[in-house]
């Protein structure tokens, strides 16, 4: 059976060791990411961006964006989630773009 996914674009300020989510903040909420994340790319609509690429520079950062899968705890409450974290083209920039119920 597959996971109902919510899709999702809000901010969440993330910790990292060496660009691997370790926690996060969300919704007014503390999460401690339980399990090894998974890292993977997804396709941008570049159409639907504001970013652009440098003159005479790739454009590569702007067409995939990396995003991690990871099953985290709410530090106070313990409830577990799983959701999709999306790093945007300035690393400090984070969001929640899904999640999976």
């Amino acid at each position: 059976m597959y996971a109902e996914a919510l899709g999702l674009d809000e901010a969440a300020v993330v910790w990292t060791t060496d660009g691997v989510p370790q926690r996060f903040e969300w919704r007014g909420k503390r999460f401690i990411v339980g399990a090894k994340p998974t890292l993977w790319y997804d396709h941008v609509p570049w159409w639907r961006t504001s970013a652009h690429a440098p003159k005479g520079g790739g454009g590569g950062d702007l067409l995939e964006q990396r995003k991690w899968q990871v099953s985290a705890f709410e530090a106070e409450t313990g409830e577990v989630v799983r959701v999709d974290l999306a790093v945007g083209v300035d690393p400090s920039w984070w969001r929640v773009t899904r999640v999976y119920e």
